[in-house]
């Protein structure tokens, strides 16, 4: 017995050093990849208006920027700018404060989903967090809100899982209670955050339909474990559609939807059209178009710098490989239905990410609206190391991935 406790303290020590690792390694990667130029950024577009008029008028003027079509954007900004004025550099480090947040939700969330596969949720974690897809980290002012939406939106998610997974009513009113908050509080930032709620009932329906047997028993236990949280989605909804009325033509919704009253089957054929482009701009064309066109003029010198941080991220990622080689292959118990599930959360979580923004007449733009690509790349996170995961050789897995 002694014997069994002593390794069973070994085998604890282990997983917590490993967990710890992992943590360092995704905020290691992440400040690489993320905090080496921020010095040296500055403002870009709307954040010239924004911190001109606070500077002349005070943060209360947030209230009336925002009161046209995001009124809960003040309860971010008011406080951002009582703390670091007008100063840009501490609005970086908090946009990237958040986006590292809402990465570490996200392999949360995928360690509950699949716990046995570490290596390929840390891989989907890290994607997910370094998507090349969205273009404005560096515009941190104005995007602070959107870092912000996605990182308390993550969240939110997490909690709804821990709820459903919960053993005692205490704790799920909790859990539950929090993550409604929270997720209200997301949906305040940006609405067409609203297709994130594909991915938290999702996850609930997979969770139900895993531990059950009969269809009638998944059924239930799905109602059972999403009811709370469709307070978040039909809350938000009922207040925006029905209560608040928007100023600004892109986000009232009445002015949006206008099309598909006057000319219902050319809005269809045009909205299939661009979600398949938007498709296929999240899931590939995101991993190459955008560096094509940033590089352009660049020379072979302004190319090293990058060469040697890309270096240094594969190192960092080839190290935890070795860690945690043993645990790259296992499948879920018995069951090897996970990838199945992945594929389902994969394209839905795209399809869904995407639809709120054609509805409304907008669509990814790598140009000017590479934003939303934000809540579809959870899809394209989750799909390209699934793909790779069919690669039999361990090492050329990390090698792909790495590139």
């Amino acid at each position: 017995m002694a014997k069994e406790n002593s390794v069973m303290k070994v085998e604890g020590k282990t997983k917590r050093l490993v967990f710890l690792f992992l943590i360092l390694l995704i905020s290691l990667v992440s400040a690489i990849v993320y905090l080496v130029f921020v010095p040296r950024f500055g403002y870009f577009n709307d954040d010239w208006y924004l911190m001109y008029a606070a500077g002349a008028k005070g943060t209360s003027v947030f209230w009336d920027i925002f009161a046209i079509d995001r009124p809960l954007r003040a309860l971010v900004m008011i406080p951002a700018y009582t703390l670091f004025g007008p100063n840009p550099l501490y609005y970086n480090l908090s946009a990237f404060l958040f986006r590292l947040l809402s990465g570490f939700s996200f392999l949360w969330v995928l360690r509950m989903l699949w716990p046995e596969k570490k290596q390929l949720t840390l891989w989907m974690s890290l994607l997910f967090l370094l998507y090349p897809g969205f273009l404005s980290q560096p515009n941190a002012i104005d995007y602070l809100c959107h870092q912000t939406g996605l990182a308390v939106g993550m969240l939110s998610i997490g909690l709804t899982i821990r709820a459903a997974q919960a053993d005692s009513w205490t704790r799920k009113i909790s859990f539950y209670g929090v993550s409604i908050l929270l997720g209200w509080f997301c949906l305040g930032q940006i609405e067409w955050y609203i297709g994130l709620e594909f991915f938290r009932f999702a996850c609930l329906l997979t969770l139900a339909f895993r531990w059950n047997d009969t269809l009638w028993a998944k059924a239930v236990a799905f109602v059972r474990y999403s009811l709370p949280s469709y307070l978040i989605p039909g809350v938000f909804l009922t207040w925006r559609l029905f209560f608040f009325e928007s100023e600004r033509g892109a986000t009232d919704v009445d002015l949006q939807l206008g099309d598909i009253r006057g000319e219902p089957f050319k809005f269809l054929f045009n909205f299939l059209s661009a979600l398949v482009n938007d498709f296929v701009d999240v899931l590939v064309n995101a991993w190459w178009l955008p560096l094509r066109r940033l590089s352009a003029g660049f020379s072979v010198t302004h190319w090293l710098p990058g060469f040697g941080l890309a270096l240094l991220v594969l190192l960092l990622l080839w190290t935890f490989s070795r860690v945690t080689q043993k645990d790259g292959n296992i499948e879920l118990g018995p069951r090897s239905g996970w990838r199945r599930e992945v594929v389902l959360i994969g394209l839905g979580a795209i399809i869904f990410g995407l639809f709120p923004v054609i509805l409304v007449g907008r669509s990814v733009d790598f140009k000017n609206y590479s934003r939303y690509t934000l809540i579809a790349s959870v899809g394209a996170a989750l799909l390209w190391p699934l793909l790779l995961s069919y690669v039999p050789n361990v090492r050329l897995q990390n090698f792909l991935l790495g590139c």
